[in-house]
């Protein structure tokens, strides 16, 4: 039996257009990379199309992130990234990770849970990102005695991606081993006693949404919600409805823009434009 991986790379119009729902059957076999313009905008239709593909999607970027775009690509919440130029040095990329308010840890067989201090956060990196080749040979002149090429040694294989990592500090009182493994709780933001609902239940983003509210005789009635946290999976209601509300399941579809005002340039970086629902 040959198992089949495929790269599926699309813009994020194919997306916004939901064709990926028709492939979801395969989404095991499939890594879904979205490449995005010179802007590294996300829009909205894109972005909640993505969160409801249940596997990991890879994000095409160009380096430097700014801080707005950082914040529109945070909202997927889980995603990969690779660069289609740039260097994975860029600093800029650091503005991928979330913040991070707390972070516990438990080493396998050992001490924990126990608070650990954050220092920073590492980007992620592509694969591929191994150091530059060694210079060529410089070519022999007329009067130098020929030279008998020697074989190469092979370059070092190509490095995996890596996915962001966390630099936390343990306290003094815990004794670490070098190479143990160890489970981080790492909380970015959190709520009590929130109304929440599917994400595949809400259409819009950056703080509002739009969902169809089920009434008792069976009719639907698309209401205005204002959104909170979400860890990708559910969100948060912070208001536009009640516990009493019935909801129904996908949300609904962001209207288009009226004609003539979907061409214009908006406050983003690259003159992109926000498609609000």
């Amino acid at each position: 039996m040959i198992a089949v991986f495929l790269v599926l790379l699309l813009g994020q119009d194919a997306a916004a257009r939901g064709d990926l729902r028709k492939l979801a059957p395969y989404a095991r076999r499939l890594e879904v990379v979205v490449r995005l313009d010179a802007s590294n905008w996300l829009s909205e239709p894109a972005l909640r199309e993505l969160r409801r593909w249940p596997v990991t999607p890879t994000l095409e970027l160009s380096p430097p992130i700014s801080p707005q775009e950082a914040k529109q690509l945070r909202k997927l919440k889980r995603f990969r990234a690779r660069l289609a130029q740039g260097s994975a040095k860029d600093r800029s990329l650091r503005r991928l990770a979330p913040a991070l308010t707390s972070v516990r840890a438990q080493i396998q067989d050992g001490p924990g849970p126990f608070n650990c201090k954050v220092l920073g956060t590492i980007a992620a990196l592509p694969a591929g990102t191994i150091s530059q080749p060694p210079a060529p040979d410089p070519a022999p002149s007329a009067s130098a005695a020929p030279v008998v090429p020697q074989p190469r040694e092979p370059g070092p294989p190509p490095s995996e991606a890596t996915g962001m990592r966390i630099v936390c500090l343990a306290p003094a009182s815990v004794k670490l081993i070098n190479g143990a493994s160890v489970t981080l709780e790492v909380i970015t933001a959190q709520a009590s006693g929130a109304l929440v609902l599917p994400v595949e239940a809400v259409a819009g983003g950056q703080g509002k949404g739009l969902v169809d509210v089920v009434r008792p005789d069976g009719t639907k009635e698309t209401r205005e919600v204002t959104l909170g946290l979400t860890d990708g999976r559910m969100i948060e209601i912070t208001s536009g409805l009640t516990e009493q509300d019935t909801v129904a399941l996908p949300g609904p579809d962001i209207p288009q823009a009226p004609p003539g005002q979907d061409g214009g340039k908006g406050d983003l970086p690259g003159g992109g434009v926000v498609v609000k629902g």
